[in-house]
């Protein structure tokens, strides 16, 4: 079974060693099934408070959400664009 799942590298220190935060109730099966191919989580439960991350680094212990990730992306799409 191929997974379409992605979890991002670390913006901070590049690791791909990274553990997805998972909210509520999840399909544990699912879960199951992409952690047997490698991938990480952090089961956080149904209490949020709007200030929840969405991956944690296991290398730098830094926590960042998708929106972090994009903008270091583009940062370091456009520096790669301005050495050119």
């Amino acid at each position: 079974m191929t997974s379409k799942h992605f979890a991002p590298w670390c913006p901070k220190c590049g690791s791909q060693d990274i553990a997805e935060y998972v909210n509520g109730m999840p399909d544990l099966i699912y879960y199951e099934k992409l952690e047997k191919q490698g991938f990480k989580f952090i089961y956080n439960g149904c209490v949020l408070d709007g200030e929840e991350q969405d991956f944690h680094c296991n290398s730098c212990a830094s926590d960042y959400t998708w929106q972090d990730w994009h903008m270091k992306r583009r940062k370091d799409k456009e520096r790669l664009n301005t050495n050119s």
